[in-house]
């Protein structure tokens, strides 16, 4: 796994609910290449693919709870949410596809996902992290 996935403090946006999420995120995903990186059985990472698919939907209904509280002062708030979507479609359809025997993890897919993130988390949510702190959270 490339160094830069790992989390560090500069990931941070400010807003400790969200933050703890992006770490159990990285670190959730982290585990399931270490586990594609071995061999791991099919079974195993079918667990671990499904943790980290409720995980990231249970966070983003979370970051997306936080825009509707901002809206009138969150400028990216519908680039932010068609992000969430996007990722969200492809990330169903791949779990689809896997379940049904249809389609592998692979490299490139994982580092995809990590990279995604990373991008996600160093711009659209940065980005709001500074709009919710401007309004007083946390």
């Amino acid at each position: 796994m490339p160094e830069r996935f790992t989390w560090t403090p500069d990931l941070k946006i400010g807003i400790q609910e969200l933050d703890v999420q992006h770490k159990l995120l990285f670190d959730n995903t982290k585990e399931l290449f270490a586990a594609w990186d071995r061999g791991a059985p099919r079974e195993e990472l079918s667990l671990l693919i499904d943790r980290v698919s409720d995980d990231l939907r249970i966070h983003f209904s979370t970051e997306e709870r936080y825009i509707q509280s901002v809206l009138g002062e969150y400028d990216d708030f519908v680039l932010h949410l068609e992000a969430h979507t996007k990722f969200l479609t492809r990330s169903v359809d791949f779990l689809l596809k896997f379940h049904q025997g249809q389609e592998d993890l692979s490299k490139e897919m994982l580092e995809e996902i990590l990279h995604w993130w990373l991008h996600h988390i160093e711009n659209e949510d940065k980005e709001l992290g500074i709009c919710l702190r401007a309004q007083g959270y946390r």
